[in-house]
């Protein structure tokens, strides 16, 4: 990949992937889409978790309440990086991408904690069905990222 072949540019500069999806969402941001976005996003993880839980309720009821505590880890997380990504105005690409970087910094946050609070608090917790439905709600914004592309 010598030379920096088929890395995309925007005013002579270069764009990695990370810069290009912060551009994306302040772009979307900008057109006023992005709270439609991130809507659409947190209906979509809201519900695959809720197949999941559905699906885990056919075992012991501890199954689909660790389903729905794993979908709302991720749901929260999402959440949380979404409000850091949209609420500043105005700021350059470097700003654009400190902003970015902050979301995954809260999103790693978020995720952490309330999965340390899950297994502290939950005795009952059934590891399987949590990470399961944790996994969807990656799965879930994975697929609404490559949609708006």
């Amino acid at each position: 990949m010598g030379g920096g072949a088929g890395i995309p540019r925007l005013g002579g500069t270069r764009v990695d992937s990370v810069s290009a999806l912060t551009l994306a969402w302040r772009a979307a941001a900008s057109r006023g889409r992005l709270d439609r976005v991130i809507q659409r996003l947190l209906v979509l993880q809201i519900g695959v978790t809720a197949a999941v839980a559905l699906v885990c309720a056919i075992y012991p009821l501890r199954f689909a309440l660790s389903a729905l505590c794993g979908g709302g880890i991720g749901i929260a997380a999402t959440a949380a990086a979404a409000l850091c990504v949209a609420r500043p105005k105005g700021l350059s690409p470097g700003g654009l991408l400190g902003a970015q970087v902050l979301a995954e910094l809260v999103k790693f946050g978020v995720t952490l904690g309330l999965f340390v609070v899950t297994f502290l608090e939950y005795e009952a917790v059934a590891v399987g069905p949590l990470f399961i439905a944790y996994a969807a709600t990656l799965g879930a914004y994975g697929l609404a990222m490559l949609g708006k592309q």
